[in-house]
């Protein structure tokens, strides 16, 4: 999300075609620290990435939204509306992430709030 312009920005990201993989390698060059980006790219452009997305977009229906912007956390959805921007749903994740972290919540959990 960090590196993803959104359906309304100004700016390429993961949305457009001609951008996703250096989008997503930036964002794995720095994030990623188990696997490397080779990999990743070899699950979300084969079978598995495919059943994935299929999986997403089979539960999406199932909770009534067709946008790319949703997460269930702790069987909750968690959304924006269609013309929000993406930078209005990443709070409101990581917010809900943090309310169902069961255990002692890393120090950066202070900053969310359900």
């Amino acid at each position: 999300m960090d590196h993803n312009g959104g359906p309304q920005a100004h700016y390429n990201g993961l949305e457009s075609d001609s951008t996703f993989e250096a989008t997503t390698k930036a964002c794995a060059d720095l994030h990623l620290t188990n696997y490397s980006f080779d990999d990743l790219k070899a699950c979300y452009t084969g079978q598995e990435g495919d059943s994935l997305a299929r999986a997403s977009a089979a539960k999406a229906e199932a909770y009534g939204t067709q946008l790319p912007v949703w997460m269930l956390v702790d069987g909750k959805l968690v959304t924006v509306g269609h013309n929000d921007p993406m930078s209005s749903w990443t709070p409101l994740m990581k917010a809900a992430i943090c309310d169902a972290y069961q255990g002692v919540k890393p120090a950066s959990c202070s900053s969310f709030v359900v």
